[in-house]
């Protein structure tokens, strides 16, 4: 029987010894898995705790399609290839509370370590290679980049001076939405948007001034002011003084209601129903959070191009 077997090989060195090819159901359908630990000193005995980055061991995982492909399908090849390993990863950490393991990103199994190849399956298990190909992952090679160092951040390092916070959340944000742990890029891109509203409010009344009964100019709100200010609620935020702070309105805004239906309702099924979420929906609660971010002035549209966001094989 001639079949497709697409083999990948992942950091982490899974402590299950090799069963064979095992059963595996995605989707409705019936495949095969195959895994097989592998050591790169050449030494099977020893290990490192908590190895991520299979610095000292990692694992080759096979997947076998009941069926002969061309090569043409290769997009749909690993996106099966990409779940069968995440499902493997999934049932391993469950069963050997191995709590360092996590999912593997798509980009992650390539372009060097991930192959298939048409096989001759005989009667009594083994199997002969007819034909092996390389994967193209996409990511291509470009022209090194070189950017001089701004003066700011030579002044960052040389004075320790604190980084702006929503400008890590967002850092933080594009790098799970990469890196596919899509929840907390959820959750990182609403809390940069709440960080943003507290410090435009904060920054707003802080440079607001009145009269005391002297006729002398004094600050109109004090620390304390801003701080109780602030516990009142993101929704009493939104409506009551965040339209005095910015001089418009943001409510009823296209950015309003794409942060509330994308971002602002999604974190919330996130921390309160466990939710799932998928590739395009993180995608779209990262943009709506800097769009929101830009219109309140909080980051400026040429210091996060919006293409950078979204930056997967295949925009998978």
């Amino acid at each position: 029987m001639t079949q497709t077997v697409v083999t990948a090989e992942i950091p982490y060195p899974l402590i299950w010894d090799k069963a064979g090819w095992l059963p595996l159901r995605l989707e409705g359908k019936s495949y095969e898995i195959g895994f097989e630990r592998s050591w790169r000193l050449g030494n099977s005995r020893v290990e490192m705790k908590f190895d991520r980055q299979g610095r000292v061991s990692y694992t080759r995982v096979a997947v076998r399609l009941p069926y002969l492909t061309t090569g043409d399908d290769s997009e749909e090849l690993i996106r099966l290839t990409h779940k069968a390993v995440n499902r493997l990863l999934d049932v391993y950490r469950v069963s050997t509370k191995e709590f360092h393991v996590g999912p593997i990103p798509a980009q992650e199994l390539g372009p060097v370590n991930l192959s298939h190849g048409i096989v001759d399956l005989k009667g009594d298990g083994s199997a002969r290679e007819l034909l092996s190909f390389r994967f193209d992952m996409g990511s291509g090679l470009t022209l090194a980049r070189t950017q001089e160092m701004d003066s700011e951040s030579i002044l960052d390092l040389a004075y320790e001076r604190p980084l702006p916070v929503v400008d890590l959340l967002v850092l933080n944000a594009r790098r799970s939405l990469l890196y596919e742990d899509y929840r907390i890029a959820v959750i990182e891109a609403e809390t940069a948007f709440e960080v943003g509203v507290d410090q435009v409010l904060k920054r707003y009344c802080l440079s607001q001034t009145k009269m005391d009964a002297a006729g002398n100019v004094v600050a109109a709100y004090s620390n304390d002011d801003v701080e109780r200010l602030l516990d009142a609620g993101l929704t009493n935020l939104i409506q009551d003084h965040l339209p005095k702070a910015l001089g418009r309105d943001f409510i009823n805004t296209d950015e309003h209601q794409r942060w509330h239906q994308d971002l602002y309702l999604l974190r919330n099924a996130v921390i309160h129903d466990g939710e799932k979420i998928q590739a395009d929906q993180a995608d779209r609660a990262l943009a709506a959070s800097e769009d929101a971010l830009v219109y309140m002035g909080v980051i400026t549209p040429e210091r996060w191009p919006a293409d950078d966001r979204l930056n997967r094989v295949g925009g998978q």
